[in-house]
């Protein structure tokens, strides 16, 4: 545990900051995940969507 008010402050933003990333990054991976699996299908127009989709939660 933190021992002065400024580290517990940096201690609280940094989990703020953790479970906020978290949601980013599983958001990131299910969508690669689903560009990955519509590009294996073949067909261009829904692959390019799902890869534009990825690109744009990436960003």
């Amino acid at each position: 545990m933190a021992g002065t008010k400024s580290l517990n402050k940096r201690a609280r933003a940094a989990e703020r900051k953790r479970l906020g990333n978290r949601v980013v990054k599983s958001r990131t991976k299910t969508a690669i995940g689903k560009a990955r699996k519509v590009m294996s299908g073949g067909q261009v127009e829904p692959a390019q969507a799902g890869v534009e989709g990825a690109v744009r939660s990436i960003d």
